[in-house]
């Protein structure tokens, strides 16, 4: 522990990045064994969706948590040079999201018919969002984009109808899903981040009204002293900050999913969990100190 918070902050989350980019760079695959390999064996939902649908699952984990990693190693840099206050919030934000879909499709709880469906689900909401993005630009190239998108979503419905899951459609305002839609980022977050779901929501939605530049997560920010409506504009904005107490408390939804991510992962790919296992809970440990949280997992150094 040191004098300097943030830095303690930072610290645990490069740690918790090193012993997770470690171990994906490692392996890079499923070992022998393990959940994912064990689900993918001789591909019994093959079909005009894919040759491998399962495999496909491992990919997007394994990105998801890359995703994961690099804002959480990007936060850290902002922690420790003490500077870019609502840059913090924003580039967790972005690692809790990465991390509730990695947490999502490696739910040990469920079967692999389950998390193919909710694979599917996470590419039908890409590919929607993917028509969407290109279809406003000029042909010929966004053209065949959005075309090559639409007929992938109509194949992934076709076989999943053939497969037994009930389809719907993709319209003007929703994406296609098989079975219930994807939940929204704010349930998943609320999922991930373990405990009571409305902690891990609540602590999303303050991460996206700063992101998006909405008043009431930015006002959290403003300093007694600093003038507000009605006040001499004259005087200035005002100093805008946060201390390190008040950050750990309102950002430490992030390393809980970062921590619950590893987990599910290591597990899904039959990976040693000891590094990232530890490193996770030294992250724990050291934001729940800063802010005075009570923390239930092992002490470690």
């Amino acid at each position: 522990m040191s004098s300097d918070a943030f830095s303690d902050l930072a610290d645990s989350l490069d740690e918790f990045c090193t012993a997770l980019r470690t171990v994906m760079n490692r392996h890079r695959l499923p070992l022998p064994g393990s959940p994912a390999l064990k689900e993918a064996a001789g591909e019994p939902f093959a079909g005009e969706w894919g040759e491998q649908p399962s495999v496909q699952i491992f990919g997007s984990v394994y990105l998801t948590a890359w995703a994961c990693a690099d804002h959480l190693a990007a936060s850290a840099s902002v922690l420790r040079a003490h500077r870019g206050v609502a840059a913090t919030y924003t580039l967790l934000r972005g690692a809790v999201e990465s991390a509730a879909i990695a947490c999502y499709l490696t739910d040990a709880s469920i079967d692999a018919r389950e998390r193919l469906r909710r694979s599917f689900n996470c590419h039908l909401v890409a590919l929607r969002e993917q028509i969407s993005m290109v279809s406003p630009l000029r042909p010929p190239d966004a053209a065949v984009i959005a075309e090559s998108a639409r007929n992938r979503v109509a194949a992934i419905s076709r076989e999943a109808g053939r497969q037994g899951f009930t389809v719907r459609k993709m319209d003007d305002r929703r994406p296609a899903s098989l079975g219930e839609k994807l939940p929204g980022a704010t349930d998943l977050v609320g999922m991930c981040a373990g405990g009571d779901q409305d902690f891990g929501r609540t602590s999303y939605r303050l991460l996206s009204a700063i992101a998006h530049g909405q008043l009431h997560g930015l006002s959290r920010f403003m300093l007694p002293g600093v003038p507000g409506p009605g006040t001499d504009a004259a005087a200035g904005p005002g100093a805008m900050n946060i201390d390190a107490s008040t950050l750990a408390q309102e950002l430490l939804v992030a390393p809980l999913c970062a921590a619950a991510m590893a987990r599910g992962l290591c597990w899904f790919a039959g990976w040693d969990a000891a590094g990232t296992g530890h490193a996770g809970f030294l992250m724990q440990q050291t934001w729940s100190r800063v802010c005075a949280a009570p923390y239930a997992g092992p002490r470690v150094r």
